[in-house]
């Protein structure tokens, strides 16, 4: 007869309950449900990684033979630039 590990037995019990403690301490200290933060925090979030992206392609592939203050110089600007740019034209603010 072969006989399951307790782990196996009790893991998803304490799993589930630990995620719904999580999502009651998300709630109460934000007093928001977790979907609403993550729906709210998406569009700053993805915006933010599209400036990664794209500041790390030019500082990587454009800017090789710059100095590194001429290339802040370029990518600070350039990394704003497209983060407004990205969250204007992807997430415009309704009237």
């Amino acid at each position: 007869m072969h006989r399951l590990p307790l782990d196996e037995i009790a893991a998803p019990a304490i799993v589930g309950r630990r995620e719904r403690a999580e999502r009651e301490l998300l709630k109460r200290a934000v007093g928001l449900p977790p979907s609403r933060v993550l729906r709210d925090t998406f569009p700053s979030f993805f915006c933010a990684t599209v400036m990664l992206l794209i500041v790390l392609a030019v500082r990587v592939y454009v800017l090789t033979d710059y100095s590194r203050l001429l290339s802040i110089i370029i990518l600070v600007p350039l990394g704003a630039i497209v983060y407004v740019s990205t969250f204007v034209v992807l997430f415009p603010r309704e009237p």
